[in-house]
């Protein structure tokens, strides 16, 4: 819960972001280790969502270059330099 009141809380888009993996992350089974699993398993949070697969996957690879103080863009290579920030 509190690292998705902090993912409210915060300005910066990659702390956002960071903040609500981490939440996402919290209603997981603890085996719930790595891209995969976490795709695998958070699947079941967004099954409304058509294509989920893809979603999560850019979403954990986000969630690592926030975690490793990176350049998200690196992450969003399809997206315009307008659309980063």
């Amino acid at each position: 819960m509190n690292a998705l009141v902090a993912g409210r809380r915060a300005y910066a888009a990659d702390v956002r972001l960071h903040q609500f993996v981490r939440a996402a992350e919290g209603l997981l089974p603890a085996e719930a280790w790595g891209r995969d699993a976490f795709v695998d398993h958070a699947v079941t949070l967004v099954s409304e969502a058509p294509d989920p697969v893809p979603l999560l996957r850019d979403l954990y690879q986000l969630r690592n270059i926030a975690e490793h103080h990176g350049d998200l863009g690196r992450g969003l290579p399809n997206v315009g330099a307008g659309m980063r920030t």
